[in-house]
């Protein structure tokens, strides 16, 4: 029973010593500063993508044409992702949206179009919020000033006003359908 007991010890003890405690230490020492960090990890991106303008091409438009929005955006690191603009008719409450993936650009300019529905009702179409995110998921939101809870609100309000087509183009769509 003697020699169980000593001979347990013993593996026990060349178990403990045999452990590389010292050999990784250099490798096991924490990061320390800002630098060091940014060599193991990458460069750190804390801020979202910044709104600097939005412009619209037309002023009014008809259901069924395409406007086309252009952005310019920043992003300090990652670089932009996506881009989403919320629209809404006034005269009705309707809502729609785009959606557009991005790559990044050296002039910061992004433009998304934007088919009118058909069936659009005649008003007033705003633009409500711009929502940003960069490659590594930082979010920006930007809102109409007509949302009075917004922390950040667009540089410029856009609306476009939807007009209803005219005699000229009903009749042609109508003469188009008889043929």
């Amino acid at each position: 029973m003697k020699h169980k007991q000593t001979l347990a010890m013993l593996l026990a003890a060349a178990m403990v010593l045999s452990m590389p405690l010292g050999a990784y230490a250099d490798e096991m020492k924490p990061v320390q500063d800002e630098q060091a960090m940014m060599e193991l990890y990458g460069t750190p991106d804390y801020e979202a993508p910044v709104l600097h303008s939005i412009s619209v091409d037309k002023e009014t438009v008809k259901p069924g044409e395409t406007l086309t929005f252009t952005l310019n955006v920043t992003d300090d690191i990652s670089g932009i992702d996506y881009i989403q603009i919320d629209l809404i008719n006034e005269a009705t409450g309707k809502t729609d949206w785009i959606r557009k993936v991005v790559t990044v650009n050296d002039e910061n300019k992004y433009t998304l179009t934007y088919t009118v529905p058909k069936d659009e009702a005649v008003g007033t179409l705003r633009v409500d919020e711009v929502s940003l995110s960069d490659a590594l998921g930082r979010y920006g939101f930007y809102h109409s000033k007509t949302n009075e809870r917004a922390d950040q609100y667009l540089p410029n309000e856009i609306s476009v006003e939807i007009v209803e087509s005219t005699s000229e183009d009903k009749e042609a769509r109508f003469s188009m359908i008889c043929l």
